[in-house]
């Protein structure tokens, strides 16, 4: 895709199953080429059910293993925890969708550019769908951005064209009348 195709009314959400971040695609404050990031961190929302180091959310840290009564052998067993886990994911993927619908449509911006990891991605592809309005542009890479800074995850972006590149105000430029 053509960078005349990159809308600049756009902002990035950056998730994996913990943690989802919200940034706005800003214009460059200064002709430097170092004024700051164009992409600037606005909110983010953490996974509280995900959150949890292991031992606090499951009353057994451990998972498949089991003792017979009265000291028997150990058997495996399925305590389910992939199911509760991908549970957890999708309520957390129907709560970033409802946050970037009001996100975005408080903004009024025109096109949502989305980097998630690809299990992430597949829960938030259907909530988005479902709570964004028709004009706003979605573009999707499975990829876990999340733990990159502004500047970092603008570069990689930028360079798979998915934002418009960065570029410095324009110095005004004055005319002087010919003398004759």
């Amino acid at each position: 895709m053509r960078n005349s195709q990159i809308s600049s009314k756009c902002c990035v959400l950056v998730a994996d199953g913990t943690r989802a971040r919200f940034l706005t695609l800003e214009p460059a404050q200064s002709a430097k080429p170092k004024s700051g990031p164009p992409l600037v961190e606005k909110k983010n929302l953490i996974n509280p059910n995900l959150d949890i180091p292991g031992r606090d959310l499951w009353s057994d840290p451990k998972t498949g293993r089991g003792r017979a009564g009265g000291g028997g052998p150990a058997h495996g067993y399925d305590d389910h925890r992939d199911e509760h886990k991908d549970e957890f994911e999708r309520r957390f993927a129907r709560q970033i969708a409802e946050e970037t619908a009001s996100f975005v449509h408080e903004r009024r911006d025109e096109q949502l550019v989305v980097a998630a990891q690809k299990r992430m991605l597949g829960f938030l592809r259907p909530e988005l769908k479902r709570c964004l309005k028709e004009q706003v542009r979605v573009r999707e890479l499975a990829k876990d951005f999340s733990k990159l800074n502004p500047t970092e995850l603008y570069k990689h972006l930028a360079e798979l064209n998915l934002v418009p590149r960065h570029s410095p105000p324009q110095l005004g430029v004055r005319t002087v009348p010919a003398q004759d």
